[in-house]
């Protein structure tokens, strides 16, 4: 495997799988497909309605050091119907915060309301 002149890989892996939805979800996937670089950054996701039928697609690029971290500084979203209608996130610094608490994303937090 070698870099490209992105900075990112020739060949991220690619995990796919069905989604396994819940009645009582707002949003139910058919299937989502994710590519990822070696060093776990992630370059895409792909969402696919249940007749499998590619609904959207999130692409990152301009991999950079922000907050201290190798981060996509270009965040884009778009449906392959309307190729001239997008979403873009442009981040132009980062801040992370390290010390989250270890339950923060346990199904009873998730729960609660944090306001």
């Amino acid at each position: 495997m070698s870099r490209v002149a992105d900075g990112g890989w020739e060949r991220p892996t690619v995990l796919r799988w069905p989604g396994k939805g819940q009645k009582s979800l707002s949003t139910m996937w058919g299937m989502q497909k994710l590519r990822i670089r070696e060093d776990h950054i992630l370059l895409g996701e792909e969402f696919y309605d249940e007749d499998l039928k590619l609904v959207k697609a999130l692409t990152s690029r301009q991999i950079e050091m922000l907050g201290g971290r190798l981060f996509p500084r270009i965040w884009t979203m778009q449906r392959p119907d309307a190729p001239g209608e997008y979403t873009r996130l442009d981040y132009k610094e980062l801040a992370f915060k390290d010390d989250l608490p270890d339950n923060l994303f346990t199904t009873s937090a998730l729960r609660t309301s944090w306001r």
